[in-house]
């Protein structure tokens, strides 16, 4: 038999105060949360995987090599202190060359630095200013030196300097010139100064100076070179380098770049130190 029992109502059902979901205020905590944890995921992904050397302090770390200087890249493209028409570059880019100089001399210790190579890991990261720039703080400073240009593939220096581009260093090595016919003097000028005064309508200030300080031997690459690296492992370019150090105070040679070619490492040999030039946050 069944037994009917009566309901017996414990609790009378109300309208809550508050709706169960959502809620706004737990679900904006938890959203912000992973989004953080996302965005910190993300950024020391990025930044794992981004190779760029942004200070000097990368560069120290990654390379392993002594910082000599930092040079602004308002001074790139410079011929340095050539008197070649061109404007010459500002006394406030110019400082950081000579501080490069400086920096050389004490990097030499007690050894004396006759020869130095200038090159870079890729192509456009400043190597050539810093050649032609060093070299003109060596003028300045009195020095005999002497600026051969070893990059055969990309020559620069008649174009920047307002020189002949040939006959050059690869017509001398093939035997097709003498050195007489390859050496050019480039007069050097006084770095561009701006007066505290500025009188010119632009606001940019007068160039100052521009007198002669000196001249600056040069050498270019000469007419062009498909085998670079064959001429430059000859016995004829290690007799240039030793007749060369004995005749000026400091030899600077551009060469190539590290990664695109194997030229440096031919050379690298032959001198006494080598600048590598790095330009910070490119790619």
């Amino acid at each position: 038999d069944e037994i009917a029992r009566p309901v017996e109502i414990t609790e009378r059902a109300t309208v809550p105060d508050a709706p169960v979901s959502p809620q706004p205020a737990r679900d904006g905590i938890l959203g912000g949360l992973v989004g953080l944890v996302l965005g910190l995921i993300a950024a020391f992904g990025r930044d794992a995987l981004d190779r760029r050397l942004r200070t000097a302090r990368d560069v120290n770390s990654e390379l392993g090599l002594p910082i000599l200087g930092r040079v602004r890249e308002s001074a790139l493209g410079s011929p340095g202190l050539a008197k070649n028409g061109a404007v010459p570059m500002s006394d406030a880019d110019f400082e950081s060359f000579r501080v490069l100089r400086t920096g050389l001399g004490y990097l030499a210790g007690e050894r004396s630095i006759k020869s130095v190579l200038v090159t870079s890991g890729l192509p456009n990261e400043g190597k050539s200013t810093v050649a032609m720039s060093l070299a003109s703080a060596a003028v300045l400073a009195g020095q005999r030196v002497l600026l051969v240009e070893g990059d055969f593939r990309r020559p620069i220096f008649a174009k920047r300097m307002g020189v002949n581009a040939t006959p050059g260093l690869s017509d001398y090595l093939r035997g097709r010139a003498q050195p007489r016919d390859i050496v050019q003097t480039v007069e050097m000028t006084a770095p561009r100064r701006l007066d505290s005064n500025p009188v010119a309508e632009n606001g940019a200030g007068t160039p100052q100076g521009g007198g002669s300080t000196g001249l600056l031997a040069c050498i270019t690459a000469g007419s062009q070179a498909q085998d670079a690296v064959e001429l430059l492992v000859t016995d004829r370019f290690e007799q240039f380098l030793d007749e060369t150090r004995q005749v000026y105070d400091l030899v600077i040679i551009d060469s190539g770049p590290l990664l695109a070619v194997v030229d440096p490492l031919e050379v690298v040999e032959h001198v006494d130190a080598m600048i590598v030039c790095v330009r910070a946050r490119e790619a």
